[in-house]
């Protein structure tokens, strides 16, 4: 099989601001503006595994690890998503596209952080759904690949539901801040499992 595309895609959503509706959610370009929405969300967790092993566990960590993420968004190397509930319109968390490789076209969707108030609801489930069909419908990608660090019991079982395959492990990945070495399980979709994958999601988020 070949693959071509004259278009780079994510370069073109990368240069806007955009938004993408669901049922339930609603993904909007991360700006510095949705500092207060994401810091009542996503703080106030100390027990939780972005505050214990990546230490955002504080408004001036949290605006560093935003704006970190910006400057990585304005150079083209992800694009990072606020998830708003269409429900209770508050902000339910956030996403990103991280490792983008145009030419092979792969992309890594990770980093996602849900507010516990929206935990085991359909945010999460809807929200891998958009950013899948961002991937595999408008930005081409032949591959959508997860890294998951080997102690994160849930978020694995997440992936896991969605139908991504085990692909491997990644030994010695990453030293968290946390001073902990960590192990990550890769888990991917392709493009020819996506029109079997999104019916089984589209019939999750009617549940």
């Amino acid at each position: 099989m070949t693959y071509t595309n004259g278009l780079d895609s994510f370069t073109a959503m990368s240069n806007s601001n955009i938004s993408i509706a669901g049922r339930y959610i609603r993904l909007e370009t991360l700006s510095i503006s949705h500092l207060p929405g994401l810091e009542q969300c996503l703080l106030g967790e100390p027990d939780g595994w972005f505050s214990l092993h990546h230490r955002i566990n504080s408004p001036e960590n949290l605006r560093s690890a935003i704006e970190n993420r910006l400057k990585l968004n304005e150079s083209k190397a992800s694009r990072s998503f606020v998830i708003f509930d269409l429900r209770s319109e508050k902000i339910a968390g956030i996403s990103h596209f991280m490792k983008v490789d145009n030419r092979d076209r792969q992309i890594e969707i990770g980093g996602t952080q849900v507010g516990r108030a929206f935990r085991k609801t359909y945010v999460n489930t809807e929200t891998k759904f958009l950013l899948l069909a961002e991937a595999f419908e408008a930005l081409k990608m032949l591959r959508v690949y997860f890294r998951v660090d080997i102690e994160n019991y849930i978020s694995q079982k997440a992936i896991l539901r969605i139908g991504a395959k085990l692909e491997g492990t990644l030994r010695n990945e990453w030293i968290l801040p946390d001073g902990r070495i960590r192990n990550v399980y890769v888990y991917s979709m392709i493009y020819q499992d996506w029109p079997e994958l999104k019916k089984e999601l589209e019939k999750q988020i009617a549940r």
